[in-house]
């Protein structure tokens, strides 16, 4: 459950729009980077899972062969993890002005 660290985030910046201009000074510095945040946070997770839990993938590739391209189960997984990764430190890195 710790890869839906996105949900409770992108709930908070929804309700932070409609706030009033006057008391969303400062949570509006703040409600971008929450959500870039808790994106990152649950990317980073899924990676991480892929990477300790490889197996559970092997469920999804079963019912949708066409995920592996060609290449082998565990190619996929390491490349898939890999990608959730990088996307979630580019995320991170990336900041939003």
């Amino acid at each position: 459950m710790t890869d839906y660290v996105f949900m409770p985030c992108l709930a908070a910046y929804i309700v932070s729009l409609s706030l009033p201009a006057a008391r969303l000074a400062r949570l509006a510095r703040l409600r971008e980077p929450l959500l870039v945040s808790g994106l990152a946070f649950s990317l980073a997770w899924t990676a991480i899972e892929k990477f300790l839990y490889s197996q559970w993938t092997d469920a999804v590739v079963a019912t949708h062969p066409s995920l592996e391209i060609g290449l082998p189960l565990g190619v996929v997984v390491v490349i898939a993890g890999f990608v959730e990764f990088t996307l979630a430190f580019y995320l991170e890195d990336d900041p939003i002005a």
